[in-house]
């Protein structure tokens, strides 16, 4: 009976050790995995750029790493004016250069609006909310 009991403790600690993963994640720590650094988006657009009926630019930069993103899978901006969610539309965002993505867009009423960039990239999304106030 005693060596029955042994040989069972024995094979449960054998079983228990083969489920270790210590080493995979040791492994997976150091490989420098991107996907789990913090997608960044800063609008970069001031927030009295815009006047009513005049063409401005809504601009921001995504980084990763500190590494520009220039292969976002979609950027869109969502914009509305204030107390207004509910008349919330959605543009597509344009790359122009060195991880900077930006919307022309054209207000026509006074007042102050908010702005959702929704962006997606390399296994991420973050949407930051800029209110910006367009005069007349």
């Amino acid at each position: 009976m005693k060596k029955q009991m042994v040989f069972i403790i024995g094979l449960m600690i054998f079983i228990l050790a083969g489920c270790n993963n210590s080493d995979s994640q040791i492994s997976h720590q150091g490989n420098g995995d991107d996907s789990l650094a913090p997608l960044k988006v800063n609008i970069l657009t001031d927030k009295n750029a815009f006047k009513v009926n005049e063409s401005g630019k809504v601009e921001i930069k995504v980084t990763k790493k500190e590494e520009n993103v220039d292969d976002a899978d979609e950027v869109k901006f969502e914009i509305w004016k204030d107390g207004q969610k509910n008349k919330s539309r959605i543009y597509k965002g344009v790359h122009t250069k060195e991880g900077h993505y930006m919307l022309k867009h054209t207000f026509k009423a006074p007042g102050d609006y908010h702005i959702i960039a929704h962006v997606t990239a390399r296994g991420s999304h973050t949407m930051p909310v800029k209110v910006l106030h367009v005069s007349s």
